[in-house]
């Protein structure tokens, strides 16, 4: 995927990580010079169409999402079977990470966090 370019716009430039559906990576469009993250289905999902029209229904709803707190969508669609999401690049940890490095959160921590999602 390095060095692919999504949609004739979306150059990909490194992973960002990746969890059991799909692999997000470091990209540029190409059009305006703005760092994106560009989510991409796993390949061995895009045989199975519950995967593919699952990952299509998260794009149309997080398209609708309009929140301070949570990414937003700015592109979605598909080019020779590879499915993918363009979302804002936010520098940072993930949850997942901050709570590896940290371990357990306090009540108070995890309230914060939840709260930040309202």
């Amino acid at each position: 995927m390095i060095g692919r370019v999504i949609k004739g716009k979306y150059r990909i430039y490194d992973e960002v990580g990746s969890g059991a559906f799909a692999t997000v990576y470091l990209g540029r469009n190409m059009d305006t010079n703005g760092i994106v993250a560009v989510k991409v289905l796993s390949q061995q999902l895009t045989r199975d169409s519950r995967y593919v029209e699952r990952f299509r229904r998260e794009a149309l709803m997080a398209l609708r999402l309009q929140h301070p707190n949570v990414v937003r969508i700015l592109d979605h669609g598909s080019e020779d079977n590879l499915h993918f999401l363009v979302m804002e690049f936010v520098e940072g940890l993930t949850l997942n990470k901050v709570v590896r490095r940290k371990g357990r959160l306090s009540v108070a921590e995890t309230l914060s966090y939840a709260e930040q999602t309202l």
